[in-house]
């Protein structure tokens, strides 16, 4: 594997939109963004992009998440 990329990727997320009973006219239409900053890894999982938020050694990392590619809004390359 190349050295991975350290990127900022912002994503629709998938939520929750209440902790209890609700009508569904209430719901928020807001979308849910969320940033995550981390070493992109590179072709490990078709359709999605993979991100690592902790990295040690070769190819080793940790907190590794996985998003559908059709839920990314952006990638932005970090220095």
């Amino acid at each position: 594997m190349d050295k991975p990329t350290l990127v900022k990727v912002l994503w629709h997320d998938a939520h929750s939109v209440s902790h209890s009973w609700m009508d569904a006219n209430d719901i928020a239409d807001e979308p849910w963004l969320v940033e995550t900053v981390g070493w992109m890894l590179s072709e490990t999982k078709k359709n999605h992009v993979v991100i690592a938020q902790s990295h040690i050694g070769h190819e080793t990392y940790d907190n590794i998440i996985a998003i559908p590619v059709a839920m990314v809004v952006s990638t932005t390359i970090l220095k």
